[in-house]
């Protein structure tokens, strides 16, 4: 599996950070501390992992502080040569799964968790 973008909304630190990556290795680096990379980190788990249907603390903690809901992710990513894309709404609760080569796109949270799970 190959990771080729993200985008957060209202995740910690981070009101909206978008980004896309390179075929090859990308590295993430900051001049200092405190910049972003371990969330940016965080939120590919939470993306790839967090139900946003949960309501724990391990979610309440990724939400920004300038945020009056709770946060969205999307992860664009390669598995034997298929793009997926994964939204994750944890304000809404809402989780969908699309194949952008055919389009086919599932939303039931355990078939999307079932799907991830083979792929890892």
């Amino acid at each position: 599996m190959l990771i080729r973008g993200i985008e957060l909304k209202d995740f910690k630190r981070f009101g909206h950070f978008k980004e896309e990556f390179v075929p090859g290795i990308n590295v993430v680096k900051g001049k200092r501390n405190e910049i972003g990379k371990s969330t940016l980190l965080e939120g590919i788990i939470a993306a790839f992992f967090y139900k946003p249907k949960d309501d724990n603390e391990k979610i309440r903690g990724n939400i920004s502080w300038q945020s009056k809901g709770k946060y969205e992710t999307t992860l664009l990513f390669e598995h034997e040569s298929k793009n997926y894309r994964l939204d994750k709404n944890f304000d809404g609760g809402t989780t969908s799964l699309t194949n952008l080569d055919t389009g086919e796109k599932y939303e039931r949270q355990e078939l999307i968790s079932w799907e991830i799970k083979q792929m890892l």
